[in-house]
């Protein structure tokens, strides 16, 4: 679970994530540290580079690959 709690601890309550593929979007209260655990093991992501950051804002892009090999990028 420590993976999990990190990776919810590092986002503010009004963060939002928006799946381009299909439009829908995910808010942090959408997703628990339970149910983040999983997504977690499942998806690994690959070249991660900061692309920006100051004190208030951190931009992460990726490239996460799915266990069914699928890739996407991500910019977080």
């Amino acid at each position: 679970m420590k993976k999990a709690e990190a990776y919810d601890s590092v986002h503010h309550d009004y963060w939002v994530f928006e799946l381009h593929l299909d439009g829908s979007i995910m808010k942090k209260e959408d997703m628990t540290i339970v149910n983040r655990k999983p997504m977690l093991a499942y998806v690994k992501q690959i070249n991660q580079r900061c692309r920006y950051e100051d004190e208030d804002v951190l931009l992460h892009h990726a490239i996460s690959e799915f266990c069914n090999a699928r890739k996407v990028t991500v910019l977080v």
